[in-house]
């Protein structure tokens, strides 16, 4: 014989809520991870360009569906890129975005040495191969149920030189996590 116990929340018997059961049948507590989606990808994206524009990295994007408005969405890339150095320096970054709005970007200021924080810099004489991983949580609040896309861009800021990603078969990935509050 089977049992069915039906309820909308469990609490501790000092009256606290510590989770609740969604219509849905989702189990819901404060910290919990509700969901994780990965994304894998290897497409080859060069930037060559000098400029003040974010260019996509292709296929650097993942969407997550969040079950809870009032969610926290962890995202954590770990993307592989090398950027070319010939002469004394080289400079870029990398920026994520929630649809069209910056979630994260690095800044584009001087420090008063001539040094300028674009998240990736590289100070050096001769010709070399800057290889690097982008790796990091960044914390959202979407405030929504709605389908979510995330997607990284890079920038270059060094005349002459590039940033290449998941060159020569290189292997990048995202995690997505969404955290109950």
């Amino acid at each position: 014989m089977t049992s069915i116990l039906g309820t909308q929340s469990i609490q501790h018997p000092n009256g606290t809520a510590s989770a609740t059961v969604l219509a849905d049948g989702t189990f819901s507590s404060p910290g919990h991870v509700v969901q994780i989606v990965t994304h894998e990808f290897n497409d080859n994206t060069s930037i060559s360009t000098y400029g003040t524009t974010y260019t996509d990295i292709t296929n650097a994007a993942i969407t997550i569906t969040p079950k809870h408005s009032n969610s926290k969405i962890l995202i954590m890339p770990n993307i592989i890129f090398y950027m070319t150095v010939t002469g004394t320096y080289v400079y870029g970054g990398i920026r994520l975005l929630r649809g069209s709005s910056t979630v994260v970007a690095p800044t584009n200021s001087t420090d008063g040495n001539g040094a300028y924080d674009y998240g990736y810099s590289k100070t050096t004489s001769g010709s070399a191969q800057l290889d690097l991983r982008h790796c990091g949580h960044h914390v959202d609040t979407p405030a929504t149920t709605s389908a979510t896309t995330y997607k990284f861009q890079g920038i270059n800021y060094s005349a002459g030189r590039y940033m290449n990603f998941n060159y020569a078969g290189g292997s990048s990935s995202i995690v997505a996590m969404e955290i109950a509050q």
